[in-house]
């Protein structure tokens, strides 16, 4: 940050990496905030009920001494696999939602009906949200027990959300990575480069699908690994 940083954005838990928000993280958070008060927050917490190993969401608007500084958006693509639909929310003080209402109603007129009653009744299904978070756990761990497996790459155990970010050892860039993967394996990764990330070689992926193909998928990753790392 610096003296003209008026507005910070995070997005936990996070997207590539799965990190989830901790109490210390939040505690740096909330010091930097007091001695900044004119900053404020955009807390992206779209992957907020997809938690893993005992690990806990923590929204930073949940502290009434800066909830009014925090803009908290949120919505059903994630943990309700409403991706497409296109509904979400925000919640923030009365001024800032006046501001943004004026943004939004001259952009959309509304959001469709049958979208909307989507949201609701996702809203009274916790166990069907919470018997997908246990799925995805389980897949996490396919691919966390396997890719501990080969040493060419590095990969923390993800806390959140759906995505393995994994670290190559190569001189490659992330972006020869992807396309060595696509066409020597058959796999498809969104390289670091697109967020970013310069520094070593990341590629994100996806374990939001079956059992089989995070198996074959996996399988495919060691014979890549040795061939070409």
């Amino acid at each position: 940050t610096t003296s003209r940083t008026k507005l910070l954005i995070i997005n936990y838990p996070n997207n590539p990496s799965g990190k989830v928000l901790s109490e210390a993280d939040l505690c740096e958070l909330k010091t930097y905030l007091r001695k900044h008060p004119d900053v404020y927050v955009i807390s992206d917490e779209i992957y907020e009920k997809l938690i893993y190993d005992g690990n806990v969401h923590i929204s930073p608007a949940s502290d009434p001494e800066f909830f009014s500084r925090i803009i908290l958006i949120n919505g059903f693509s994630k943990c309700s696999a409403m991706t497409g639909w296109r509904v979400g929310y925000l919640a923030c003080n009365p001024e800032i939602y006046k501001a943004a209402l004026k943004i939004y109603q001259h952009s959309m007129s509304c959001t469709s009906s049958f979208v909307q009653k989507g949201a609701l009744a996702a809203l009274k299904l916790p166990e069907e949200t919470e018997r997908m978070r246990s799925a995805y756990e389980h897949r996490k761990n396919i691919i966390y027990e396997a890719f501990r497996d080969i040493p060419e790459i590095e990969f923390k155990n993800p806390e959140g959300s759906f995505y393995a970010w994994v670290r190559f050892n190569t001189d490659k860039s992330s972006e020869e990575i992807c396309t060595l993967l696509l066409e020597e394996a058959g796999i498809g990764g969104i390289p670091g480069a697109a967020y970013g990330v310069r520094n070593g070689c990341f590629v994100r992926f996806c374990f939001a699908s079956s059992d089989e193909v995070l198996t074959e998928f996996t399988a495919r990753m060691k014979d890549f690994c040795r061939k070409f790392l």
